[in-house]
């Protein structure tokens, strides 16, 4: 086996090439492949210091004289500054010099300078500024709209989309409070005053289990002489149109101070367009000679009415008298007249199936954000490749802000996000991947599973030596997953948090993945009802709202529950948006990346044990949607279901270390098939599927030290 040959370049935009002698450092460097802990990729590294000096030597095979490069580092250092790019391009040959691969294109980080005694300068060497860049600034964030990136250069422009928001249905309730007074005997609210032979009644409402329903009034408990629909006294005046379901049971006591006819008769009246229709609703209550009247039992309403925005509607007692006294009024009362406490309660219960008119908001889609946010942050255009965000499964999302869903613009209120903020988002619902592709300036953005292909690029034999450990940060005892925000879900959106557990006794560590997105329906239905006005704010503002959508010739529109064959446990099931996006549906996308734990023994479960929001709605997708499995009848997926974790799995976490023999050659068909397992075996057959966790390649010494974990149930033996 012969040594290979070297060679080494620097090169500035202004100064030009240079090639130099071999830095100090060079034999101990270690060209590393480390799988990114976050993306899951493996990314190439140099990882050793050089040294250089202004010392020349002459090169033993083509006999030229080469500087140290010493001097030209430190001129584009003072003359350009510390942020200046000085390329390093390492090249080696096989066959002694008849020709040269380049093994390795890094950037001088001339941060690291360590001038050692005015005659040697050290440097650390970092991979190419593409992806130094990236990760540098994957924190920062850009307006998606800009046409100039970081560096002040123009980039194209990506365009937003309009999404036409139709509307969601939502219900909204109220439910008055039925044992508010139990624990203060006696103390009933009451009205009391000199009343006229025709009088009405309005009950107390300020007492309630759920006030859901806007534009909802409160007057208290009282007797009048005034008409409530004269003097618009309405209970209810719909600010969104939609059927509202009334069901109300009147129960009242009302002592006069002398001795009265009396009859009382209970109405509910609607006012549409102007036109005001009243009804009575159960029998008249009647009395003569009496100085106390009940409720008689029959004054109860089940009623529902198609209220459109500003109808009012009315419920309210009349009562006509032959005389006029002193009245005091009970809406609610013990109906125990002796030292006994047994109360009744005026019942009330309204819920409210409400529409909203058809809006629009700009919205990126997923793709199309990655590509503006990369672009501006590595000075690039046309950054982003990705089957899954452009074709495939994850096509047809957007994203969007609170603001923007209630009506404002980009150009009024400008769109930042940083790739860190698109990855917290995007990846918990997702369980995706991010590479690089190799000599290019781009990045991929796949599904998870699809860096870790079982195909084998290269296969090792006789390996030796091996030590066999556990990875326990892949060892996973519990599993939290969902959503940030809302905080406060309603308990009818399946878009809060679920825990669940696995079986692993002692050990183990929590794995959370909770999405900055906001992909409640809900709450995304109630900020668009929240149309800006002028100094009004909106708690959702300022976060970032993902949208399932699909075209419909040429107009963006929600998906709503097209993908599905049928939904359980939801309210309004047709016009929900984001089903694709629920808790369950994202942890069945991850659990083929927590289950890699659970193989040894097989046939183990992933638990449910509690969540926020609706945990108890089903969903079965159509045989045709895009994440639509092979069998028949698709599977229904509950939100509070137990997972199988005998399926499909990423890898298992035993590590295997080794040092092993590797050419150029070999390491270059490992780093160009980067996605792939290498197959590992003791002889020189049986091999077993590994993936890299990390790889530090010695290209002076032809050695390679592997650390690896096992990609299928079959260990190495």
């Amino acid at each position: 086996m012969s040594f290979p040959l070297f060679k080494f370049t620097l090169s500035n935009a202004i100064e030009g090439s240079l090639q130099i002698k071999e830095p100090e450092g060079w034999d101990d460097g270690i060209l590393t492949l480390d799988r990114n802990k976050e993306y899951h990729s493996l990314v190439e590294m140099y990882d050793q210091p050089m040294t250089y000096d202004d010392a020349e030597a002459t090169d033993l095979f083509s006999g030229d004289i080469l500087p140290g490069g010493m001097s030209y580092i430190k001129n584009v250092e003072y003359t350009q500054g510390v942020g200046a790019v000085i390329t390093q391009t390492i090249e080696i040959s096989e066959d002694e010099g008849e020709t040269w691969e380049t093994i390795f294109v890094g950037v001088i980080d001339l941060e690291t300078v360590k001038e050692i005694d005015f005659y040697k300068v050290q440097y650390g060497v970092n991979r190419d500024d593409f992806w130094a860049k990236l990760i540098n600034r994957k924190s920062t964030p850009v307006n998606l709209g800009d046409s100039v990136d970081l560096d002040g250069n123009s980039r194209t422009v990506i365009n937003p989309i309009t999404v036409n928001m139709q509307s969601q249905m939502l219900r909204e309730r109220y439910v008055r409070n039925t044992n508010y007074n139990n624990d203060k005997e006696g103390l009933f609210q009451t009205f009391t005053a000199a009343v006229d032979t025709q009088t009405y009644l309005l009950f107390d409402t300020s007492h309630f289990d759920v006030d859901e329903i806007e534009e909802r009034f409160e007057y208290g408990t009282q007797i009048s002489d005034e008409n409530p629909t004269a003097s618009e006294k309405y209970l209810i005046r719909a600010k969104f149109g939609g059927t509202y379901n009334v069901q109300a049971t009147m129960r009242y006591t009302i002592i006069f101070n002398a001795s009265v006819n009396a009859d009382i008769s209970w109405y509910y009246a609607v006012r549409k367009s102007g036109v005001l229709t009243t009804t009575q609703f159960g029998t008249t209550s009647s009395g003569a000679g009496i100085t106390q009247i009940f409720d008689n039992g029959t004054e109860t309403m089940n009623q529902t009415f198609d209220l459109q925005p500003g109808d009012e509607l009315y419920i309210y007692g009349r009562m006509n008298l032959n005389v006029s006294p002193t009245a005091t009024y009970f809406a609610d009362y013990d109906s125990d007249s002796g030292p006994g406490f047994t109360p009744v309660y005026t019942n009330l219960v309204i819920t409210a199936d409400t529409f909203y008119k058809e809006t629009t908001t700009q919205a990126y889609k997923i793709k199309d954000a990655f590509e503006s946010v990369v672009s501006k942050i590595t000075g690039n255009d046309n950054t982003i490749s990705s089957t899954y965000l452009t074709s495939g499964c994850g096509a047809n999302f957007a994203i969007t802000r609170g603001k923007n869903i209630r009506g404002l613009s980009f150009v009024e209120k400008l769109f930042s996000q940083s790739l860190d903020d698109l990855w917290a988002g995007i990846n918990p619902t997702h369980n995706l991947g991010l590479s690089y592709l190799y000599n290019q300036n781009k990045i991929e953005i796949l599904p998870k599973s699809e860096l870790y292909n079982r195909t084998v690029s290269i296969n090792l034999d006789f390996v030796n030596n091996i030590e066999r450990s556990y990875d326990r940060d892949y060892i996973f005892k519990s599993i939290e997953i969902g959503y940030e925000k809302p905080t406060e879900i309603n308990p009818d959106d399946p878009f809060g948090r679920h825990r669940y557990a696995t079986r692993i006794p002692i050990g183990g560590k929590e794995e959370r993945q909770l999405s900055k997105f906001i992909a409640a329906s809900i709450t995304l239905e109630e900020t668009r009802r929240e149309e800006i006005k002028e100094g009004s704010d909106w708690r959702y503002d300022d976060d970032t709202f993902v949208l399932s959508i699909y075209q419909d010739g040429g107009s963006w529109i929600p998906r709503f529950s097209r993908d599905f064959n049928g939904i359980t446990g939801l309210l309004n099931e047709d016009e929900r948006m984001n089903l694709e996006l629920t808790v369950a549906r994202n942890m069945n996308r991850w659990l083929n990346y927590v289950s890699g734990c659970l193989q040894i023994p097989s046939g183990q479960e992933i638990v449910f044990i509690d969540g926020t929001g609706n945990y108890d709605a089903t969903t079965q997708l159509n045989p045709d949607a895009c994440e639509a499995t092979d069998e028949t009848p698709e599977p229904v997926l509950s939100e509070s279901q137990d997972f199988d974790a005998s399926g499909d799995f990423l890898f298992l976490p035993i590590l295997y270390t080794f040092d092993h023999p590797l050419t150029f050659e070999e390491y270059k068909t490992i780093r160009d098939n980067r996605k792939n397992a290498i197959g590992v075996s003791r002889t020189d057959e049986n091999h077993v599927a590994c993936f890299i966790k990390s790889l530090q390649y010695r290209p002076t010494r032809k050695l390679a030290t592997f650390e690896v974990w096992l990609g299928q149930n079959t260990p190495i033996q």
